[in-house]
């Protein structure tokens, strides 16, 4: 009776086993490679092997890769022996990496003797890249019946011909009979890795979880994602899922900052499961102060910080600042290239080569290597030499990415579409500021993407005369100008793949800021949880980018001690004096007003030049104006020498700019007065252009500031003209007393 008792207690187990069948079961998810009972081949001694890898695995963690090796290999990787079975298939996944077309070969062999190469003699499939490959970064499923070695004691052989660089992943080999009831988790998709401790305030977990077996789980079972260390966590939820069905299940939210290593488990409660080896996942995820670093070996002397408040350790801190575009160049406005003919490619995929233009002598050093070039891809690549990398939408690529000769600074890789016509708005522009350029990605659409998927963000790259260095870059990423459904998905991770960073051409320098891939997150460090700039430099102490505060002080000829607003713009001092930033502002009573400007950057000569409703342009002095410390403390007023030329009025040991000119084309003179005369006439009255001395009218008052300098020829001076003369100063001036003239 006893034993009859343990006969039946163990009946389900027993049935359970012969009901799968499952021969062969591997993941590659073990600490050893290879697994147990399985081996490693080199028909080419040394030149490659089969190896585990953690990264881009189609379930679990890990998976199986034989890599790219340069001078070619023959590399096998055979399974442990088994015996199938009538109706046994091979099942297994594989991929390739690069989307390019090798001469390579996959070949799935059969041996009945052993385990060794030489054994590998009845070949099951070949397959041949681009013919019979998978599509590039996609796992593709291969059965092959095994009926023809029912009861034999085989071994089966994964061969991989390398001729010309390709790189194959393998993962989820099986024989038998599938389960029945077999439910696993694949993945943990979201937390994972390391985390900056400011990109987010919360995290939404993720996991994928899949039914192998051939039975629909109708019947709701619980999966639960558990976390301990810095805080706990549990939450557990409900679902169903068909046979051979995928599906990815959000938990609440996890309200976290604090910094250290958390513990992850997931496990599934089917209680019918046969095959309980995947039904639990561990991982860990790092919540760390990523926030500013670099200057490491491998970053090829460049050191990095964001605006969040979490880098205020830092040895510097850059400020969030997008800069203004008036005057830049555009390349794509609304679906339309307008650059003049310089992409190569199309707007989905494609890039824009631009030379010549940045100031002669100035140039771009950039990982010690020296250009004067840059090339703009429509997907958010910039790079200073022409490669035709330059076209691929797809970070998965990343590592053939750091393979390619080519310098790449990578503001946000990404599957960008200027083509989509569901955005409105999309541009894509680029100008010199002074020592800078300025590349903007206006509301650039992502592919497929809806009228709410799109992104704007701002890179700066500084230029240098000497080049003594390597070069500033500075990237705005704008929370506000990118659109609420982007916004959305990045910051629940369901963006696809993106790259944040910089390398050189060798490859063998890099700084790696951000990146995602189809296995997750890595170096999460924080983009769009707010308008943030990220700053890559030389010198940590110098990461400090920020807006220009500028402390003026204007005195008008007519209109002082009133208050009234003028126009400052910062222009260029090379020719041809472009103006690159324009701001309004209101003078107090004293002439003073203290402002912020975008463009203007320390080390780097500008001019200043004021302008009001009927006043002289002013420019400052023929020497140009250096910021220090993104500061300038700037007083028209001390001395005529202020201005450009000497071009102002002294009068009771102040300068003041001087009036006439209502209409504004840069001289007072004769049509002028007939401005003013004219609403003298009509009785006009407001905020007038003729109303030189702001009191409200036109009157003869007026014609008088404007006769006593038209007499002198008063008229703007600036190094866009500079023949601007002016007459003596000993000149008769009529006087106005008591409204009477004199």
């Amino acid at each position: 009776m006893k034993i009859f008792f343990i006969f039946i207690f163990l009946l389900p187990a027993l049935l359970s086993d012969a009901t799968a069948q499952v021969k062969l079961l591997e993941g590659f998810e073990g600490t050893a490679f290879p697994p147990t009972g399985w081996s490693v081949a080199n028909i080419i001694e040394g030149n490659g092997e089969w190896v585990q890898s953690s990264r881009t695995s189609r379930s679990g963690n890990k998976c199986a890769v034989s890599n790219y090796t340069p001078t070619g290999s023959s590399n096998f990787l055979i399974t442990k022996r088994f015996v199938p079975t009538t109706d046994d298939s091979l099942i297994f996944y594989f991929r390739q990496t690069f989307w390019n077309v090798y001469k390579d070969t996959f070949s799935v062999y059969v041996s009945t003797t052993d385990s060794l190469a030489s054994g590998m003699t009845n070949l099951l499939y070949k397959f041949k890249d681009s013919i019979t490959y998978p599509s590039p970064n996609k796992y593709g499923r291969y059965a092959f019946s095994l009926n023809a070695y029912a009861g034999d004691t085989v071994w089966i052989g994964f061969f991989h011909k390398n001729l010309d660089g390709e790189n194959l992943r393998l993962d989820d080999v099986s024989v038998g009979t599938p389960y029945i009831n077999e439910v696993g988790i694949v993945n943990n998709l979201f937390p994972y890795g390391e985390i900056a401790s400011c990109s987010q305030d919360y995290f939404v977990p993720q996991i994928e979880i899949k039914n192998y077996g051939t039975n629909n789980q109708s019947t709701p079972f619980n999966v639960v994602y558990s976390i301990t260390g810095p805080v706990d966590y549990q939450n557990t939820k409900s679902l169903t899922l068909n046979s051979n069905q995928s599906a990815y299940v959000s938990f609440d939210s996890l309200i976290t900052t604090n910094e250290g290593t958390y513990n992850v488990k997931i496990y599934s409660s089917l209680a019918s499961d046969q095959n309980r080896s995947n039904d639990t996942l561990r991982t860990t995820f790092t919540i760390v102060n990523s926030n500013f670093g670099g200057g490491l070996s491998g970053n090829g002397g460049y050191f990095f910080s964001n605006s969040t408040t979490c880098a205020f350790t830092a040895p510097s801190h850059p400020q969030f600042n997008w800069k203004d575009t008036i005057g830049s160049k555009s390349l794509i406005i609304n679906r339309a290239n307008v650059s003049g003919g310089s992409i190569t490619g199309t707007l989905d995929n494609g890039f824009f080569s631009l030379g010549n233009i940045i100031h002669p002598g100035s140039k771009i050093k950039f990982f010690s290597s020296v250009y004067d070039s840059v090339f703009i891809s429509t997907n958010g690549l910039i790079s200073f030499s022409k490669n035709n990398f330059l076209q691929s939408s797809d970070p998965n690529q990343l590592s053939l990415l750091m393979l390619q000769p080519v310098s790449i600074l990578s503001p946000l890789w990404m599957d960008l579409d200027f083509n989509n016509a569901n955005v409105s708005g999309s541009r894509l522009s680029y100008k010199i500021a002074g020592n800078q350029i300025l590349i903007t990605f206006d509301r650039a659409p992502l592919k497929n993407g809806g009228a709410s998927d799109y992104v704007s963000f701002q890179v700066c790259i500084e230029t240098e005369n000497s080049a003594t260095q390597n070069s500033g870059i500075t990237v705005h990423y704008s929370n506000e100008k990118s659109g609420g459904d982007f916004i959305s998905n990045f910051n629940s991770n369901q963006i696809s793949s993106y790259f944040v960073g910089i390398k050189n051409t060798a490859g063998d320098n890099s700084l790696v800021y951000r990146y995602k891939d189809t296995n997750g997150v890595t170096e999460s460090r924080p983009l769009f949880n707010s308008s943030i700039v990220v700053e890559f430099g030389p010198d940590q102490t110098k990461l400090n980018s920020r807006s220009s505060l500028i402390s003026l002080k204007v005195l008008l000829e007519a209109i002082s001690p009133l208050r009234d607003t003028v126009t400052v713009n910062v222009r260029d001092t090379r020719s041809p004096f472009k103006l690159l930033e324009s701001k309004k502002v209101y003078l107090d009573l004293l002439g003073n007003v203290n402002f912020s400007m975008s463009i203007p950057s320390d080390d780097y000569k500008f001019y200043l030049s004021v302008k009001h409703r009927n006043s002289i342009e002013t420019w400052s002095r023929d020497s140009g104006v250096v910021f220090n410390s993104f500061s300038l403390n700037y007083d028209f007023s001390t001395d005529s020498s202020k201005a450009y030329g000497n071009n102002m009025k002294m009068k009771l040991g102040n300068a003041y700019i001087y009036t006439g000119d209502a209409d504004q084309n840069g001289i007072a003179d004769v049509s002028d007065m007939i401005l003013i005369r004219n609403d003298l006439l009509t009785f006009a009255t407001g905020y007038l252009k003729s109303d030189l001395n702001g009191d409200g009218f036109a009157d003869a008052a007026d014609i008088l500031f404007c006769h006593n300098n038209s007499i002198r020829f008063v008229s703007a001076i600036s190094p866009l003209n500079p023949l601007g003369t002016l007459e003596e100063e000993s000149n008769e001036e009529v006087k106005v007393v008591s409204g009477n003239v004199e």
